[in-house]
C-alpha cells in the first residue's frame, strides 16, 4: 500500500468509529463559570442549574441523596448494576444506600465525576441520545473501551474528558 492508500484507509476506518462534529464554539464549559461580581468559580449540579464549588464540595460530604445516583442511571439509560460497577458499590451496598437514603463521600464523589462528564458530552454532541450511544460504545481512543467502563477510575475519567475535548474541539481522535 502507498502512503496515500494507507492513510485513506486509516481514515475511513475512523470515520467508521468516530462521529465527526463541526468545530464550534465552547458554551463556557460544562463544569463551570466565574460570576461576574466575586469571580467565584460556580459549578453545575444535576438539575442543570449553578452552584458554587463550595455548596458542592459540602453536598459531596455530606454525602449525596441516592436519588442522585438513580437520576444519572436514567440520564446514561443504564442498568443500576452497571451502574453500581462503575460507580464501585456492590449490589447490596446499593440496597443499603437506598434505606438509608444517602451515599457515602466516596461514592458520592464518584457520582458527580461520571454526572460532569455526561455533562460535557451533552455540551459536545447537543443530543441525550448521542450521548447515551457514545458512553456504551467502544472507542478506538480508549483502547476499544467504552467511555462509562474507562471512566470507573479518576485518571480514566479524564482521559474520557479529554477525548471529549479532543472531539469539541475538531482534533483527530
Amino acid at each position: 500500500m502507498t502512503t496515500s492508500a494507507t492513510w485513506l484507509y486509516f481514515m475511513a476506518t475512523m470515520a467508521v468509529k468516530t462521529k465527526v462534529r463541526p468545530i464550534r464554539q465552547p458554551k463556557g464549559g460544562p463544569t463551570g463559570r466565574r460570576e461576574s461580581s466575586t469571580g467565584r468559580l460556580v459549578v453545575r449540579d444535576s438539575q442543570g442549574s449553578f452552584r458554587d464549588t463550595a455548596r458542592a464540595i459540602s453536598r459531596i460530604k455530606s454525602g449525596l441523596p441516592v436519588k442522585a445516583f438513580f437520576a444519572l442511571k436514567e440520564q446514561l439509560n443504564v442498568s443500576a448494576e452497571e451502574l453500581a460497577r462503575v460507580v464501585g458499590i456492590a449490589p447490596r451496598t446499593l440496597l443499603r444506600r437506598k434505606e438509608e437514603g444517602r451515599l457515602q463521600k466516596d461514592e458520592s464523589e464518584r457520582v458527580v465525576r461520571l454526572q460532569r462528564l455526561f455533562e460535557k458530552a451533552l455540551d459536545v454532541f447537543e443530543d441525550r441520545a448521542s450521548v447515551q450511544s457514545w458512553f456504551i460504545s467502544p472507542q478506538l481512543a480508549l483502547g476499544e473501551k467504552t467511555p462509562l467502563d474507562y471512566a470507573d477510575t479518576e485518571l480514566g475519567a479524564r482521559e474520557v474528558e479529554n477525548l471529549l475535548s479532543r472531539i469539541e474541539h475538531g482534533v483527530f481522535v
